[in-house]
């Protein structure tokens, strides 16, 4: 039960911060005017 308990936190953690990432990389390529 523990490890998948620790399995969940891991990859909500890992989505949350690339979530979080790529909100900072548009950002910073928002202010150079590159676009996706």
């Amino acid at each position: 039960m523990k490890d998948s308990v620790n399995i969940l936190f891991v990859c909500g953690y890992g989505v949350g911060s690339s979530v979080m990432l790529q909100t900072v990389v548009k950002k910073a390529l928002a202010k150079y005017d590159f676009s996706f």
